[in-house]
C-alpha cells in the first residue's frame, strides 16, 4: 500500500486551525454524509477549499477518493475541477456558487 505524502500526514493530525471547528471532527470518514457539512458546519469552506487544493487532480488521485469533504464527494470535486481546468480556486468558486 502506498503511503500518503507527508502533506496528508499533517492533515490528518488536524493540524490547521478549521479543523478543530468542523462539525465532523471525531466522526469516521466514512460516516459523514454531505447534509452534515451543509448543515451544521462552520468550516465547510475551509474544508471544501483544501479539498481542491490538496488533491493531485492531474493524476485522478484524491486522498480519500470516496470520502465528503466540504459537503461533496471526490466525484463531484474532480467534475468540477475538470470543468475548470483544473484551477481550484475557479472550482471553489463554481461550488460555492451552486449551493
Amino acid at each position: 500500500k502506498r503511503k500518503p505524502p507527508q502533506r496528508f500526514k499533517q492533515c490528518v493530525t488536524m493540524s490547521d486551525p478549521w479543523r478543530h471547528k468542523a462539525a465532523c471532527q471525531g466522526t469516521s470518514a466514512e460516516n459523514i454524509l454531505p447534509v452534515l457539512c451543509f448543515n451544521a458546519c462552520p468550516a465547510r469552506k475551509e474544508c471544501l477549499k483544501e479539498a481542491l487544493e490538496e488533491s493531485d487532480w492531474h493524476r485522478g488521485v484524491t486522498y480519500e477518493p470516496y470520502y465528503v469533504w466540504g459537503g461533496y464527494l471526490a466525484a463531484t470535486r474532480f467534475a468540477v475541477m475538470q470543468e475548470t481546468g483544473f484551477r481550484s480556486r475557479r472550482a471553489f468558486n463554481l461550488l460555492i456558487e451552486r449551493d
